[in-house]
């Protein structure tokens, strides 16, 4: 029965008995009941009867276990067709947040920890890292804490796990529709017509998941289309989610105060590689600073080409831009000034092509070999499932699921999630680990095959890339596997250097090939325009990165906020586009309630580090350089969160990071790197 499952669940991924509400529930009580039980054991160890194994090895074991079961529970409330099946998994998640609560906070392990410490126990490598990770992460949690205080931020913790729960279920199954007329849909293609549901009386409903809302964002030549679609995609759940992280940024607040910081910000950035919420602000207004005259330019042509387009229609212009018009007048850059047709391209990219080409990139690049699995166990039919080996001493490296097609009730997003840890075994063997990747690509049909936009190559390219950082991991511990407990301002740093794959010419010669004739590769003239189209807008395009980066920071130092009016405000005085009464994109920024509080800046960070790393190894040597991928692998991919960040970058690069390569990227005169603050903010953190 249930029990035996669970006993070969930690080695293999066994899922499917649990697929069902029954047997979630089961699988939280066991979480819950091992748990205890091992908190249990190690909590009433008398004096002299600790040792490394019976503290930290066995909750390092129990984690391993736990991870696996939670991420059955988790991937089950994302990606299961059956509606109850998601909200049984859901239902699970909230109630083991709440034990985790309780978990994190318990004193008795935590004296039992400091008892081991105190001991003046010499360890070494990964096992020294663990003692320090564990005390700091139990004090962190407010172990030091007089009793009455200890209670208080429990209680807050809890109330704010399940508001966490709460604000990403009423997303995930927001069923918006727009409904428009056929003359509101002008610009878009037959195609994407047709894929809309067509209503009994002649007009059309669109959703706002992704393929409707950027479709239309990018394409429909109608403002008022736009404006609609905008409205209702930044208002979305607004009722329900604004007074959830509104509570929680109070509550949030009042944690980081009794824990003895200035506020949340501060709290979060103590163990991160950016240190402290000044040093962010100061890094991203420098960055918005570097920007000011390219996002201005860039504006400019924007007003022009609407102008142009209010002209021809006989339509009065006040030369202002909204937020429903930015992707439009971005795509319409593209099109006019970088003479890029995506439609043109599209063909050259159908999915089978791509992925086939993207895995066949990343085996040579990383020397490792692919084999699909037949006929496995999957959670719908559209999965498949692949074992990867070491090419050269075709060792065991670890397995991924693949779940590229979007399906009712489904997660949004694309993402990587890991699935089972890689660590060493209590018998010396090796747990090797198993991740997912999760898109949503338009499905082929027998008529029509999926063809993928550029952006959507340059997303899977990255997101395989996560997976690659958590198969190749090799770590003693599983609380050191994979990327899940890099810093968050590192972890995007691996994939986003190898989207700088997508551009290259090696590589495009092997994602691309035509639909009706796949030996036709992506004509070179395109290849150049991608590359060209790197910097297109990069002005705008990046200050919305910074305004998501400086409202999760601004938010998470202070007291409380007022998110719609901060969210207005930043759009047009920040970014520089009018935004729209009604709307809060606090109400569906996911990543303020799901980890990324206080660490959105994180991507832009990273970026700054992949882009030094891009240029100063692969862009000289060559981006299917054997010998850099291999220390690539070594260096950056292997420790896990087993090294600091910084430490990693070190040992790959040969000295400290530099944010020069960025800044040229963004259109920055050579010249003026010398007067930029980033310079010797690298510097100041690696001291």
């Amino acid at each position: 029965g249930i029990r035996s499952q669970l006993r070969k669940m930690s080695r293999a991924f066994v899922w499917k008995p649990f697929a069902n509400p029954h047997g979630l529930a089961a699988l939280c009580e066991d979480i819950i009941l091992r748990g205890t039980e091992v908190e249990k054991r190690v909590s009433s160890l008398r004096d002299g009867e600790h040792t490394f194994e019976n503290t930290l090895g066995l909750l390092d074991t129990d984690l391993a276990t736990n991870l696996v079961r939670q991420r059955v529970i988790s991937l089950m409330a994302m990606l299961h067709p059956e509606k109850e099946v998601r909200d049984a998994a859901t239902q699970a998640k909230e109630k083991l947040s709440k034990y985790f609560v309780d978990r994190n906070m318990n004193r008795d392990v935590y004296a039992s920890i400091v008892k081991y410490a105190s001991k003046g126990v010499q360890l070494q490598g990964e096992r020294h890292r663990y003692l320090q990770k564990v005390i700091e992460d139990f004090e962190l949690e407010g172990l030091k804490l007089p009793q009455s205080e200890y209670d208080k931020v429990k209680q807050m913790k809890k109330e704010i796990a399940e508001m966490r729960v709460q604000f990403s279920r009423n997303l995930n199954e927001d069923a918006t529709k727009v409904v428009l007329r056929e003359d509101e849909l002008a610009g878009m293609t037959s195609d994407f017509v047709s894929s809309l549901t067509k209503l009994e009386d002649g007009t059309f409903a669109a959703t706002i998941q992704y393929p409707h809302y950027l479709g239309i964002m990018d394409h429909c030549t109608v403002e008022a289309t736009r404006k609609k679609m905008r409205l209702a995609f930044e208002s979305r759940c607004i009722s329900t989610n604004v007074p959830l992280i509104e509570r929680t940024l109070i509550l949030r607040h009042e944690i980081a105060q009794i824990l003895g910081f200035q506020n949340h910000g501060e709290y979060v950035l103590s163990t991160k590689m950016a240190k402290h919420p000044s040093i962010v602000l100061g890094f991203l207004g420098e960055v918005s600073r570097h920007l000011d005259d390219v996002a201005a330019a860039e504006k400019e042509v924007f007003r022009k080409l609407k102008a142009e387009e209010k002209a021809a229609a006989n339509e009065e212009f006040d030369g202002s831009l909204g937020t429903w018009d930015y992707r439009y007048y971005a795509k319409r850059v593209e099109e006019k000034y970088y003479q890029i047709d995506h439609s043109a391209i599209k063909p050259y990219f159908p999915l089978g092509v791509v992925v086939n080409g993207i895995l066949g990139v990343y085996q040579d690049l990383l020397s490792l070999q692919f084999t699909q699995i037949e006929n496995p166990e999957v959670w719908h039919e559209d999965v498949s499932f692949w074992e990867v080996r070491d090419r050269t001493s075709l060792e065991l490296v670890g397995h991924f699921y693949m779940d590229l097609h979007p399906r009712e009730g489904k997660y949004g997003h694309a993402c990587m999630s890991a699935l089972i840890p890689g660590y060493q075994l209590p018998d010396g063997a090796r747990q090797t680990p198993v991740a997912s990747i999760i898109c949503n690509f338009t499905k082929p049909t027998e008529t029509k095959p999926s063809l993928l936009d550029f952006e959507e190559v340059e997303t899977f390219f990255h997101e395989f890339g996560h997976v690659m950082h958590d198969l190749c991991s090799v770590t003693e511990f599983a609380r050191f596997h994979g990327c899940n407990n890099c810093e968050n301002d590192f972890v995007e740093c691996p994939s986003q250097m190898l989207e700088n794959w997508c551009y290259e010419p090696v590589v495009l010669e092997r994602i691309s090939g035509h639909l009706e004739d796949p030996s036709k590769k992506l004509p070179f003239e395109f290849v150049l325009k991608l590359k060209q189209l790197q910097s297109a807008n990069i002005g705008v395009v990046t200050k919305r990165q910074i305004l998501f980066g400086i409202s999760d920071m601004t938010i998470h130092s202070q007291a409380q906020t007022n998110t719609e009016e901060l969210c207005q405000s930043l759009e047009r005085d920040l970014w520089g586009f009018e935004p729209q009464s009604g709307t809060n994109f606090m109400a569906n920024f996911s990543h303020v309630m799901s980890g990324y509080d206080a660490g959105y800046y994180g991507y832009l960070f990273s970026k700054v580090l992949s882009t030094d790393l891009f240029d100063t190894v692969f862009r000289r040597r060559g981006v299917m350089d054997q010998e850099s991928g291999r220390l690539y692998r070594e260096k950056i991919l292997r420790p896990g969160s087993s090294q600091d960040g910084f430490q990693m970058l070190l040992n790959f690069l040969g000295r400290v990071p530099k944010a020069d390569a960025f800044l040229i990227e963004l259109g920055v005169k050579p010249e003026n790197l010398a007067s930029s603050k980033l310079g010797s903010l690298f510097e100041e953190l690696t001291k």
